[in-house]
């Protein structure tokens, strides 16, 4: 059991590295300067300067990715652009209303999940009644396809067994 956890340990490891590769290239990716859309209209440029130099815009990738990560792994978020709010209130108020949106799916959840259940023993239960029947009229076209040649199958078994070689009679005409 140890080997196994060790091991989903050390998986985790190279995926949490893509992930987080992902997600600080995500600023990157979208069009425009990651600024441009703090920074006012009519900047100039020395406020511009400014601005990248405090937030580290100004050092190379590899370089802006190893402080953002390890600013990550000690709990240190930085500032939010957009809002100038510590990221970690911001993810935190996102939490809660998952939370809250939580704790009234799950109960709905499961009653669904527990009727259908019911449902479903109900009809293994009654297999081949007519309340069964009632209950299972939609099936899927695949059930419905394979229940259609299986009864092809059969039928063209007993033609053969009557001695019909070509299938032509019908099944009601034996």
């Amino acid at each position: 059991m140890g080997k196994y956890i060790l091991r989903r340990i050390l998986y985790a490891i190279p995926i949490a590295f893509g992930v987080s590769v992902v997600c600080f290239s995500l600023v990157y990716i979208a069009p425009g300067d990651p600024l441009q859309t703090v920074m006012p209209a009519d900047a100039t440029a020395e406020t511009i300067a400014i601005v990248k130099h405090a937030y580290g815009f100004d050092k190379p990738l590899p370089l802006q990715f190893a402080i953002w990560l390890g600013r990550v792994l000690t709990g240190d978020f930085g500032m939010s652009i957009a809002t100038r709010r510590p990221v970690i209130l911001e993810v935190s108020e996102a939490l809660a209303n998952t939370a809250l949106l939580a704790m009234f799916a799950v109960p709905v959840a499961f009653f669904v999940g527990y009727t259908m259940r019911r449902r479903g023993l109900l009809c293994g239960a009654l297999d081949r009644s007519r309340r069964d029947r009632g209950r299972s009229r939609w099936r899927e076209p695949a059930q419905l396809l394979a229940r259609y040649r299986a009864c092809h199958l059969v039928r063209g078994r007993i033609h053969a067994a009557a001695g019909h070689r070509d299938g032509t009679k019908r099944f009601h005409e034996l």
